[in-house]
């Protein structure tokens, strides 16, 4: 692929990709101007395969973006025409070919990201800056020497390890170098040299996981206390994911957490359970507890991105607290709250698609005509097809009633506050077409919470978590058992635009037509819910706190069924609406 040169450009390329070009230079420039920068991350990274003989320079650019992304820019009449270059290198930087193919040509370089500048300003080279000696010591934080650390300059492969006593010498470093020093168990540093020649490097200690604070059922504790069986789930691993229900997101993320979608309907809960079912006849649901407060709702009501981890205690030990009821293992649900600091403000949107990807393998018309026809001939009866070739293939109704879907999520949050005072904000919208046309979920969520510190020893807190979702859909379940079986010699409307409806020996079949199920019939389900809490805190002595919270949790749910007046075959209806309400409050403390 032929790319440019700034004043080579040839006549019969787009003006509109000039443009381009030129536009991206000046820009490329004005940074360079800035900033300075002369190295960049890709040409740090990209490796390079050269070998040509007897070259021009101009060959050797285009053999160079053949290979890679770089692009070249340069003005034709600065490169001698009559050089020639002979180079082979295998798996090196940009930086190392440019500097042997530019050597005594009197041009330099200066590279940005993935754009190349040669000009015969040779002080733009970074190979041509004044090159120095650093030494250096390397300490612990107790200031006790620390063998073994590796020091190598930023983006490159040189580098040396400190001595027994921590003492470092680097020779030949660009004063615009960085250096990288890096040990196991502690955490990186990176220093620019500049004007300096020693250099003196304190590590910290990197934190260790067995430290991780974890949420039981009594409070907090470290994860390496820990002596039950505990799973934890971090809230990063869950919440960019476009899903509907927390359970979704829950799925294959702990050993032992057995997650069924019990619906193919979005919006419904799932069944959970913690290695196996551990009562008999009862009801299995796990034990879910947010924030403190028991919820009858489970998982179907909180948003997955206000979570902050999830504790999956899976034996009696871990569950001891809540009893009886916490038999079949418990989820505590801590979600998110606000952190000292600046105000935080963050918009994620996440949209994905929905496809049926293997349908369920029936027979065409034409087959289903001929089996039909030695149906009824076996039984002594006159065959009611006359000549099923001439059917064809007919109607797949998997076809008719299942299309593409989608799901798409936005959520919009912010956090912060001070150490008398932190807050939580955060509001989502989810919406969902299903697989089944005619079938829709939408759900908006709601998520508050504080901590207060009046004085030194007391905290108050609250946290809301409001959520209302509508589920509206046909008989989706029933259209897709009548796709399955409903004749392929029918076609979906006929020519009146009514729905095609089967007949066999001039008799109506007894069998609903999938797209009456599908569009026909509406079923609405309605759900609001908000789970709050009031907590108080107070620290009698160090490391002896008293807690006492109060939580109330308030679910209505609206489910209603409509069925118009409608004559298609054995769907017939003669109308009929029903509307159920169910309302749930819990208070718990």
């Amino acid at each position: 692929m032929e790319k440019k040169s700034i004043n080579g450009i040839s006549h019969n390329r787009k003006m509109v990709h000039k443009i381009w070009m030129i536009m991206r230079l000046i820009v490329f420039l004005f940074f360079v101007s800035l900033f300075h920068v002369s190295a960049s991350v890709y040409s740090q990274k990209a490796r390079l395969n050269i070998k040509v003989e007897n070259a021009t320079l101009q060959q050797v650019f285009k053999a160079i973006q053949e290979q890679s992304e770089f692009d070249f820019f340069y003005k034709n009449e600065q490169i001698p025409s009559d050089t020639r270059v002979s180079i082979n290198c295998e798996n090196e930087v940009v930086e190392v070919i440019l500097n042997n193919i530019l050597k005594g040509t009197g041009l330099g370089y200066h590279v940005l990201d993935k754009d190349i500048v040669i000009s015969t300003n040779v002080t733009l080279n970074e190979q041509q800056q004044p090159q120095k000696k650093v030494t250096g010591k390397v300490t612990d934080s107790s200031g006790a020497s620390l063998p073994g650390v590796s020091v190598v300059i930023k983006g490159t492969t040189s580098g040396v390890v400190t001595d027994n006593d921590g003492n470092y010498s680097l020779t030949n470093i660009p004063e615009n170098a960085i250096l990288q020093f890096s040990f196991v168990g502690m955490k990186s540093q990176e220093i620019l040299v500049g004007n300096k020649t020693n250099i003196n490097v304190g590590l910290l200690e990197e934190t260790i996981y067995v430290d991780e604070v974890v949420a039981i059922g009594y409070g907090t504790m470290r994860k390496s206390d820990l002596t039950g069986a505990i799973g934890v789930i971090s809230g990063k691993k869950i919440e960019n994911q476009a899903v509907s229900t927390v359970g979704q997101a829950l799925q294959g993320k702990v050993a032992g957490l057995n997650i069924r979608q019990v619906s193919g309907n979005q919006g419904v809960g799932d069944e959970i359970q913690i290695r196996g079912k551990g009562t008999f006849g009862a009801n299995a649901s796990v034990l879910v507890v947010i924030d403190g407060i028991i919820s009858n709702g489970g998982l179907t009501d909180i948003d997955p991105s206000v979570i902050e981890d999830v504790s999956v205690l899976k034996d009696a030990t871990s569950a001891a607290i809540y009893g009886a009821r916490g038999a079949n293992g418990v989820l505590l649900i801590t979600t998110k709250r606000g952190k000292v600091g600046k105000e935080v403000v963050n918009f994620n949107a996440y949209y994905s698609l929905d496809k049926v990807i293997q349908k369920i393998g029936t027979v065409d018309a034409s087959t289903y005509e001929g089996i039909t026809n030695d149906f009824y001939t076996n039984q002594g009866k006159a065959a009611p097809y006359a000549n099923p070739l001439l059917a064809g293939k007919g109607t797949n109704w998997q076809d008719e009633i299942f299309r593409t879907g989608n799901k798409q999520t936005y959520t919009l949050s912010s956090s912060g506050g001070t150490e008398k005072y932190l807050r939580a904000i955060t509001m989502s919208y989810y919406d969902g077409e299903g697989i089944v046309v005619n079938s829709k979920y939408s759900r908006v969520n709601f998520h508050f919470n504080n901590d207060i510190k009046p004085f030194e020893g007391l905290k108050i807190g609250s946290s809301l978590v409001f959520s209302y979702g509508v589920l509206k859909q046909g008989d989706s379940e029933g259209a897709v058992g009548a796709a399955l079986c409903y004749s392929p010699n029918v076609k979906p409307y006929n020519e009146n635009g009514i729905y095609g409806i089967a007949t066999r020996a001039g008799q109506t079949t007894t069998m609903p037509q999938p797209l009456v199920l599908a569009y026909e019939r509406t079923n609405k389900n309605i759900r609001l819910s908000m789970l709050g809490n009031l907590y108080a805190e107070y620290e009698i002595i160090p490391r002896l706190k008293f807690k006492t919270s109060i939580g109330v949790e308030y679910i209505n749910m609206d489910t209603k069924n409509f069925v118009p007046s409608y004559n298609f075959g054995p769907g017939n209806s003669n109308g009929i609406a029903t509307l159920n309400r169910n309302i749930n409050t819990l208070v718990s403390g």
